[in-house]
């Protein structure tokens, strides 16, 4: 399991500071607010130049967006300041203040890596006391497990975010209501290892099997098996398009400008979905190509000769509080 990495004192109290002055010197915002956005993301080394110079544009957009709208405080953390020590400050200070409901938007690469579990454990067995058999917790040795992959972000420094660390922060009852992941997977709808044989998917689940945690993005950020009202996921589920990517109009527009319009329609008071479509009309002239599967729903394209979409998870009649 990935471990924030530890600080000096002097470096940890100055890092605290500086969040804590992000979140309170925002402009725009009165003191009471309790609206909180962050752009966050991060890429691979060595990242196409132009592909970064685009994310950091649309990041930048996107925050002055929500600064620009009465109530809401934002911060652009993009790259360098994504990692996990500050998501996992941001999380904290969040999950700890009053009233809050909290909106983050990433973009970036996404790396997936198989974790194995632990083979020694605590079990609660009978165990035979030579006239019976007694309940009993034994520390014992199970038959070597399985990997089980994970779905993790690049931080800055090497300073990754884990999919089973994120989900200890974000509980017991999560305030992350809107989660917009534009990476590769993150949005994934796999199959439940608990119920190999039924087709059974789910956008996460706790891997109680092979012992390495909770598994998934959508599960990690909202804390919860099912998202019901208030609460609304969006993700890739599998490759994603790249903000410098053009959107196949008549005219070179990059994929940013879809984000951008999404966030322009959806911080005008529309839905997530409806800012979705909202958006594809202004793009491509017509809705998205909207579909429905068990609980998830989703949109999206046949591109590379394989079909790529965005899951959305929860509520997609969510709209944006406003104080």
């Amino acid at each position: 399991m990935q471990v924030i990495k530890m600080r000096t004192h002097i470096v940890a109290i100055s890092l605290a500071l500086l969040l804590i002055l992000a979140f309170t010197s925002m402009q725009n915002v009165s003191a009471q607010s309790q609206l909180y956005n962050v752009c966050w993301g991060h890429m691979i080394s060595n990242p196409d130049p132009t592909e970064i110079d685009y994310q950091r544009d649309v990041t930048s957009d996107v925050n002055d967006m929500f600064l620009s709208t009465a109530g809401w405080n934002s911060w652009n953390a993009y790259c360098e300041d994504t990692s996990a020590y500050y998501l996992g400050s941001a999380i904290d200070y969040r999950q700890n203040t009053e009233g809050v409901w909290a909106s983050d938007f990433w973009v970036g690469d996404f790396y997936g890596d198989k974790q194995t579990g632990s083979n020694w454990r605590w079990e609660y067995i009978p165990v035979w006391d030579g006239f019976g058999y007694i309940w009993q917790w034994v520390y014992m040795y199970d038959e070597p497990v399985a990997e089980s992959l994970h779905y993790n972000f690049y931080g800055e420094g090497g300073d990754h975010i884990h999919d089973d660390v994120l989900y200890d922060w974000t509980g017991p009852v999560s305030v992350q209501h809107l989660t917009f992941i534009w990476t590769c997977a993150c949005g994934n709808w796999v199959l439940d290892p608990h119920y190999p044989f039924t087709g059974t998917y789910v956008y996460g689940y706790n891997d109680d099997l092979n012992y390495t945690g909770i598994v998934g993005m959508p599960l990690a950020w909202s804390h919860q098996t099912e998202l019901g009202s208030g609460y609304c996921y969006l993700g890739w589920n599998s490759t994603s398009r790249g903000m410098s990517w053009d959107t196949g109009s008549p005219n070179y527009i990059p994929y940013k400008t879809f984000v951008e319009y999404f966030y322009e329609y959806l911080l005008d008071g529309n839905t997530v979905g409806d800012s979705l479509d909202l958006a594809s009309h202004q793009l491509w002239g017509q809705s998205v190509n909207w579909y429905s599967e068990g609980n998830k729903l989703g949109y999206g394209e046949e591109f590379d000769g394989e079909m790529h979409w965005i899951n959305v998870y929860g509520d997609n009649s969510l709209t944006l509080p406003t104080y």
